[in-house]
């Protein structure tokens, strides 16, 4: 049982990467598309009324194997190689996604220097960072590994939320300042406060020793019995009516301004200052102090198909026993800064560059691009980029935003290799959608 559940959720891991995608450093290039004012408040399209309809943005980025590092070919049929991706792991791994889905927006100019706006989002994460040691503890045991310390330290975050946002901007045809004001509801969260363990297998009499200082906290998603008894109900990307309003309550700001003159702009921004306080249906689940424990393989424990395991079976009772409580806390959204600036090379071509700062669950991840804007036509926008982020290298960019009458359509894709080889692709992000303008 436990082994298909590992095989299963390190496939749906892997098979993510076919989720075509976009890092928003597309929107540099689109100074006509109203989504750039999610990134500096400051940015507003000329139209008077802007509606936002349904669109999406997603992003995903991990480190260590792709795709193609852990599917080959058997018979004719692909299969998951385990032992693979072991070996393409890195000592210390990440794992990051983030969707987007934004329901209904409106945006109005209140005369050329004023400008207000509502809009309301759905956002999905999953944050996991681990070491190499954890998935070969669980999948190929510790036996490997007597006489040494196998470090389990990680830090793990899914969460979900609601959005309302009212901003507004001021300032003339030169500068221009912008801010929002964010209420957040949160739908559900599982983190870790605390994620510090290592077990240490005694060479003489295969005796182990489990050190642990591990806090996890949880609101509404996760309910935890025994190792083998728990659940976790995380519905990533689907929209739940009756979570719009909740007891898990925060807030968060947005600030902004743009510098412009006749031949180019300086802009910068800080985005998602705030953070979410959890009280419905909490638990949290801690494990402290040092567990010693007779000889075990845990791998026999946690991935095999029977239950017959008697003393092993008592033992990972033990081992994951934990202490539940039921206390509020407190996440911090991951906050976000982007310096950026172009020049208009002609009335068709424009030049950019951004630089991308985010302190996130005390990793700091920064990141850089240069842009290219061409509109060939009023009525159409075309914008290409080249990014680094966290060490990846190779990310072309293309972005499209067409208007058609008062219908504008848009897409862009970062890292546009991955749309056509998503096997060897670690970085991936999608935005698109439809917007009104009157």
């Amino acid at each position: 049982m436990m082994r298909k559940l590992i095989i299963t959720l390190s496939i749906a891991l892997f098979g993510a990467t076919g989720l075509l995608a976009q890092a928003e450093w597309g929107l540099f290039s689109q100074p006509t598309l109203w989504q750039a004012n999610r990134l500096n408040p400051a940015f507003w399209p000329d139209q008077k009324w802007t509606i936002s309809l349904p669109g999406i943005q997603n992003t995903l980025y991990f480190s260590g194997p792709t795709y193609g590092d852990v599917i080959r070919e058997e018979n004719g049929a692909k299969v998951f190689d385990v032992d693979a991706l072991i070996d393409n792991l890195e000592p210390e791994n990440l794992v990051r996604e983030h969707l987007e889905i934004s329901t209904l927006g409106l945006g109005v100019r209140l005369g050329k220097s004023f400008g207000l706006s509502f809009q309301h989002l759905v956002h999905f994460n999953a944050y996991l960072s681990y070491p190499k040691d954890l998935p070969q503890l669980a999948w190929q045991g510790n036996g490997a590994f007597v006489g040494q310390t196998m470090v389990l330290d990680h830090d793990l975050q899914l969460y979900a939320y609601n959005e309302f946002a009212l901003g507004g901007f001021f300032g003339g045809e030169s500068f221009q300042i912008g801010a929002r004001a964010k209420l957040l509801t949160g739908i559900g969260d599982v983190s870790t406060e605390r994620g510090s363990a290592s077990l240490y297998t005694d060479t003489a009499f295969y005796q182990l020793q489990f050190l642990a200082d591990y806090h996890l906290n949880t609101s509404s998603y996760f309910q935890y019995e025994t190792y083998n008894d728990f659940e976790l109900n995380y519905d990533f990307g689907q929209i739940r009516f009756d979570k719009l309003f909740t007891s898990n309550a925060g807030f968060a700001f947005d600030l902004g301004a743009r510098l412009k003159r006749e031949k180019w702009w300086i802009a910068g921004s800080m985005v998602d200052m705030g953070s979410i306080r959890w009280n419905e249906e909490v638990r949290n689940y801690r494990a402290e102090g040092a567990y010693n424990f007779d000889g075990l393989d845990i791998s026999e424990a946690l991935t095999g198909d029977s239950v017959e395991f008697g003393d092993a079976l008592d033992t990972l009772k033990q081992l994951f026993a934990f202490k539940p409580t039921n206390e509020a806390y407190t996440t911090i959204l991951p906050l976000k800064i982007y310096l950026s600036g172009g020049v208009n090379l002609s009335e068709k071509w424009s030049l950019g560059g951004v630089l991308f700062s985010e302190w996130y669950r005390e990793e700091y991840f920064p990141g850089f691009s240069v842009n290219a804007g061409f509109s060939p036509a009023k009525w159409i926008n075309l914008g290409a980029s080249y990014a680094v982020f966290r060490n990846t290298f190779a990310n072309i960019g293309l972005s499209a935003a067409a208007r058609l009458g008062p219908v504008q359509i848009y897409a862009m894709a970062d890292n546009i290799s991955a749309v056509f080889k998503p096997a060897d692709s670690r970085y991936f992000h999608l935005r698109a959608g439809l917007n009104l303008g009157f």
